[in-house]
């Protein structure tokens, strides 16, 4: 087969990888809270229910981080979006009141440190409620680092007002907004459309050498 024909097929198969990539609807994911802990927090597991259930206490001024089960294993950037997080509580030191708090989507890294990209703020009752984080910034998770859930007790009443959130089963979770990739690391999708841009560009080159 002659270069320039060659060439030709790979440029074909390109397009075709493309095409596929095309089809390919967006991801959305889901991460549920559990009472499994870890270096820095506490665990969300994406997709998976089965983490540790129970109550995780949060004191009045306090906050607690949810990790992704997971780090990224390559630079992850999610877009402008809504996140919504769906929570339960199941106590709190005083009336049976709502207790106000702020959830807040970001990135946690190695050095310990979290970044919110995103907040939203309200009154948790004893039923399970969404709440949506909108037009959170776009931002980037960085390879070794974790999709991180921040809540924190807000209240300013008198009274040591605590409560737990609860995480049995599908109590408690955080949904991302769509996306072309899965996370910790990309989809196939992904992987198609970059293989298929090397293909096109070894195709570009070989017919220029031809031509």
């Amino acid at each position: 087969m002659s270069h320039q024909r060659q060439a030709i097929v790979l440029m074909a198969v390109a397009l075709a990888l493309v095409a596929m990539v095309g089809a390919v609807s967006a991801v959305t994911q889901t991460w549920y809270l559990s009472s499994d802990t870890t270096t820095g927090g506490n665990i969300m597991y994406r997709g998976d229910q089965s983490g540790a259930t129970g109550n995780v206490q949060i004191e009045k001024g306090g906050s607690v981080i949810w990790l992704a089960n997971e780090n990224a294993t390559v630079d992850l950037t999610f877009p402008v979006g809504d996140w919504s997080v769906t929570t339960q509580k199941s106590s709190a030191t005083g009336s049976g009141e709502g207790v106000a708090f702020t959830a807040s989507i970001g990135v946690y890294n190695a050095t310990t440190t979290f970044s919110p990209k995103g907040s939203v703020s309200g009154s948790l009752s004893t039923s399970s409620q969404t709440f949506t984080i909108k037009d959170a910034s776009s931002f980037t998770v960085h390879t070794g680092e974790w999709l991180a859930l921040q809540i924190t007790n807000t209240e300013t009443r008198q009274g040591n007002r605590k409560f737990n959130i609860v995480t049995s089963a599908s109590a408690s979770y955080v949904t991302q907004p769509e996306t072309t990739f899965t996370y910790p690391i990309p989809e196939l999708a992904t992987i198609v459309l970059f293989g298929a841009g090397l293909l096109a560009l070894v195709g570009y080159i070989a017919y220029r050498k031809r031509s």
